[in-house]
């Protein structure tokens, strides 16, 4: 509508307007994840007891979530994955000549995942 050469909108047709933005807006993140931790461990023995221990420096790689850059474990054995796309994720872990078995997790949209990886070998130590 146009009062003295200006253009006027009505109450309804601004809120439509806003309401188009605003969804606009707010759909580039809802389908990700805040985050997905990988939590990469080994079993080490040495001769009387068995424990396990994080392994920090293992490549952590993720399929299944698009374009997701492999991690490496911290020094707690954690990598840290940021925006993953919702859906079922797998991951696995190499460690040298070492690599775990894949594991699968969920991802809801908006929230966060926890998962773990172990190597099947065991680490000895005199």
């Amino acid at each position: 509508m146009t009062r003295g050469g200006r253009r006027v909108f009505t109450q309804g047709a601004a809120l439509s307007t806003l309401a188009l933005v605003l969804a606009s807006c707010s759909g580039s993140t809802d389908d990700h994840a805040t985050r997905v931790d990988v939590d990469v461990s080994i079993q080490v023995c040495d001769g009387v007891s068995c424990f396990t221990a994080p392994v920090p420096g293992a490549v952590v790689t993720l399929s299944g979530a698009g374009e997701t850059p492999a991690q490496e474990t911290d020094d707690r054995g954690i990598a840290r994955f940021e925006s993953v796309p919702s859906g079922t994720v797998t991951a696995q872990a190499t460690w040298g000549s070492l690599k775990s078995g894949p594991a699968e997790v969920s991802v809801s949209s908006g929230g966060s995942a926890d998962m773990s990886l172990a190597f099947s070998e065991i680490a000895k130590v005199p």
